[in-house]
């Protein structure tokens, strides 16, 4: 069964991948801007590829820069964001990296979503729907 949830949009678009999630700010300037790898110790990405995942994270942090643009330009972005709480200079971000982004769906997403669910997004209704990994 697909859970469906509503939220609201910080940038439009539609995306679909795999989850990866975190309960930790995250900042796009700790991810390889050739690979998507993350480097920053002790968080939930370490080791892990942000590059095709829909990632899912309370919030941004830090000094946002250019990172997500590059990655996108560099083809290691990840293909949508979900936020609890958006964090403004991602927003920009986004926006300038044509992400869809999505937050406040008025409960805790990371409470319902797990790192390998499918997730699709569309930013354009503001709709995500949720297929559970087996």
């Amino acid at each position: 069964m697909d859970i469906r949830l509503r939220g609201r949009v910080a940038n439009r678009g539609k995306a679909a991948g795999e989850a990866l999630i975190s309960h930790k700010p995250f900042s796009f300037m700790q991810a390889d801007l050739s690979t998507g790898m993350v480097y920053q110790p002790g968080h939930e990405f370490h080791g892990k590829s942000i590059k095709d995942k829909v990632l899912i994270f309370t919030t941004g942090c830090g000094p946002a820069g250019y990172h997500l643009f590059v990655l996108k330009n560099s083809i290691a972005a990840p293909k949508a964001i979900i936020n609890i709480r958006p964090f403004y200079q991602q927003v920009g971000d986004a926006i300038s990296s044509d992400l869809p982004m999505m937050y406040g769906f008025g409960l805790n997403v990371l409470d319902i979503i797990q790192t390998g669910d499918w997730v699709s997004v569309d930013a354009d209704n503001g709709i995500i729907t949720v297929k559970k990994k087996s």
